[in-house]
């Protein structure tokens, strides 16, 4: 199965916990089952407005997800964590 990095919209106050280790999981819309655990994450942090954060630390982090929880109506949680480039950890 190939490995996906998936790039997400989260509003700049989650960026900012996630950066915290306040948040390490998200509920996420994923109608389509894509998101599987192994998978990548790039956080893209967006203001209020839905812009990109362009100067924002979580631009140059990836996140692998490392557990999945279904919810109905297409949503999931994922649990995730920094990326050191090892997926066996």
């Amino acid at each position: 199965m190939a490995v996906i990095c998936h790039r997400i919209k989260i509003p700049i106050e989650h960026a900012n916990r996630k950066l915290d280790g306040d948040m390490m999981y998200t509920v996420y819309h994923d109608r389509d089952s894509l998101i599987q655990v192994n998978d990548i994450i790039h956080y893209i942090p967006v203001d209020k407005d839905g812009f990109k954060m362009e100067s924002h630390d979580i631009n140059d982090m990836l996140f692998i997800v490392t557990s999945i929880i279904p919810l109905k109506d297409g949503d999931i949680v994922f649990g995730d964590k920094e990326y050191d480039g090892n997926r066996n950890n």
